[in-house]
């Protein structure tokens, strides 16, 4: 039993490699890959933050070993993968401890899909030559951006300025899926915002123009309406003995209009209102915003 209880993380990424060395290495949020792709298994170990370096590090996939490293000098043990075939797989790293540091372990689950062939058309108008580097900046933006391909031919036609691109492309999105699209939550939310202050300002609306500005006005109670129709049955049912006296000569007298200062108040109101409606909205587009982006890698 140690001392001290280290710290472990693992994470499964996308490796670039030349001969059997990892020359660069890109994480993918979805943790789905394609079948060809080469895989860097990362786990670090640290203490209170402090790397342990020169630990030995022990791999399993599925359960079964696939091998052991020792951790660098900031406490990174790097497993290359390959082959793994399509299906879902455990890949578990375990630091048995040693005589100051306790075991220490940690597991990630990713899928594999399979591939298919595909091809990409580039077409650059200033290249006279074809670039040696083309394939490895395209490869580079493709795997930055979560795309799983891995590329196996570059064919130049230099007349037509015309570059082909041979690769493996996996049978599933290998981004998160969704990433580049608003989530439904945020859409419903966006409508139930802006639904919400229409009615509230239809209300506001009904309620200004009943209680303060009304165009038509009761004669026995002084009381507004919006229209006489609605004058006529506040008479029928809240003055009843006059609307029998009234009823074969009713019409309906509009009320005084009301003032520039009553005018201008409503105006701003409905300024205020609308803004307020548009503030609301924008706060959720913001907040959808934010979370498309931290679907992404």
């Amino acid at each position: 039993m140690g001392v001290f209880t280290p710290s472990c993380s693992l994470e499964v990424l996308r490796a670039v490699v030349e001969d059997t060395t990892v020359l660069k290495a890109y994480p993918r949020r979805s943790k789905v890959f394609g079948e060809r792709e080469p895989l860097l298994v990362s786990f670090k170990l640290t203490w209170s933050g402090i790397p342990l370096p020169g630990r030995e590090v022990k791999l399993y996939i599925d359960g079964k070993y696939y091998g052991k490293q020792a951790t660098g000098w900031d406490g990174v043990a790097g497993f290359l993968v390959l082959g793994l075939k399509p299906g879902s797989h455990t890949v578990k790293a375990v630091f048995e401890g040693d005589f100051w540091h306790n075991p220490c372990e940690a597991e990630a689950t990713i899928t594999v899909v399979e591939m298919k062939r595909g091809a990409m058309d580039v077409y650059v108008d200033s290249v006279r030559t074809a670039p040696d580097d083309l394939w490895k900046r395209i490869e580079d933006k493709l795997l930055s951006e979560g795309w799983g391909v891995v590329i196996y031919r570059v064919e130049a036609d230099l007349e037509r300025k015309r570059f082909i691109i041979s690769m493996w492309v996996p049978t599933q999105d290998t981004r998160v899926a969704g990433a580049k699209l608003i989530p439904i939550w945020a859409i419903v939310a966006i409508i139930a915002s802006i639904v919400a202050a229409v009615i509230a300002t239809e209300q506001f609306i009904e309620f200004w123009y009943t209680n303060v500005v009304g165009v038509y006005q009761c004669g026995v109670c002084g009381e507004r309406f919006t229209s006489c129709e609605a004058l006529r049955e506040h008479l029928i049912t809240k003055h009843p003995d006059v609307w029998e006296k009234i009823k074969d000569e009713f019409t309906c007298l509009e009320a005084a209009p009301p003032s520039k200062e009553e005018e201008k108040w409503w105006s701003w109101m409905k300024v205020l209102g609308f803004t307020a409606m548009g503030i609301a909205g924008a706060v959720v587009a913001v907040e959808a915003i934010r979370a498309v982006r931290g679907a992404r890698r």
